[in-house]
């Protein structure tokens, strides 16, 4: 896991995440940051994907976009329990969130 301290991990000042959006924005260029080779393949003979994405570019209808795509492994131990979804999840790395990002 991402070891994360919110008093002292998140950005400030100018850099401060200020919506959920933004928030979920930051955590997948961690991600991709800290596991930019690490695969998974959704279906049996499609080809592999990276578990950390983070695109940007302007669609069809000429908007700006941001994609973030993260796909985690559930913790089976935890399934049917009644914590919520968030908390089943396992970690995907123990790297130090970079200070690039902080």
């Amino acid at each position: 896991m991402t070891a994360f301290n919110p008093s002292t991990d998140l950005p400030t000042g100018d850099r401060a995440c200020t919506t959920i959006e933004q928030l979920n924005a930051w955590t997948a260029l961690i991600l991709l940051a800290n596991n930019p080779t690490k695969k998974f393949v959704r279906t049996a003979g499609s080809p592999s994907e990276n578990r950390a994405q983070f695109n940007s570019g302007v669609d069809a209808d000429n908007t700006q976009r941001m994609q973030t795509l993260c796909v985690f492994e559930e913790d089976l131990s935890l399934l049917g329990s009644s914590l919520p979804d968030w908390k089943k999840v396992k970690e995907m790395d123990s790297a130090p969130i970079p200070a690039s990002l902080k």
